[in-house]
């Protein structure tokens, strides 16, 4: 599992399963390892998550994944988890938000930013945005595709999901 939703704030865990947040690698019997592509049609892979809240009622978010060898029938599977929240989103000034430059082939990000304007924000990225979800004043989650309704001194966190 990726290792930067522990920086995802539980109150977006419904949103985390929509994620391509994690990856898995084949290890064959002579030790060498491939990184498992949707293309490959040797192998099928089924993914689920569960939720469950320890005493401190954070959330674990768990991921059980099978993979089925088409040829052979065998199953192969995992489980990880993660504890949401754990970790402080990356802040990022709003200003620099609004034109946002996406390195490597991640499918989403969270960050957090404090405007020091309140108003109306769009952003711009070098990656087609698919959603922006982001907890309102009220607690509200918003989600959206372009714009940012902000208000002032107020932190944010967002979940933003690319294409």
């Amino acid at each position: 599992m990726d290792q930067d939703l522990e920086k995802v704030p539980a109150v977006f865990s419904d949103y985390v399963d929509k994620l391509s947040a994690y990856s898995v690698t084949l290890v064959y019997s002579d030790g060498s390892e491939k990184l498992l592509d949707g293309e490959d049609s040797n192998y099928s892979l089924t993914v689920s998550y569960e939720d469950s809240k320890d005493e401190e009622q954070n959330i674990h978010k768990i991921c059980h994944a099978v993979v089925k060898e088409v040829s052979t029938g065998k199953e192969f599977e995992d489980t990880q988890e993660i504890i949401l929240g754990r970790a402080a989103p990356d802040e990022i000034s709003t200003e620099a938000m609004t034109t946002l430059i996406l390195q490597g082939k991640k499918k989403w990000l969270i960050v957090q930013s404090t405007p020091s304007v309140s108003g109306s924000y769009a952003l711009n990225s070098d990656r087609t945005i698919n959603n922006i979800w982001y907890k309102s004043e009220n607690g509200e989650i918003i989600c959206t595709e372009d714009i940012l309704k902000l208000q002032k001194d107020t932190t944010y966190q967002f979940l933003i999901t690319l294409k």
